[in-house]
């Protein structure tokens, strides 16, 4: 993988991180 490739998956997977935790602390409440 390139470098370029590799960052656009590392933001990515950031992101679906981010929204799945927000996701589960809304249903959490």
């Amino acid at each position: 993988l390139t470098m370029q490739i590799r960052g656009v998956v590392i933001v990515t997977l950031a992101l679906f991180l981010g929204i799945g935790a927000l996701v589960l602390h809304l249903l959490a409440m």
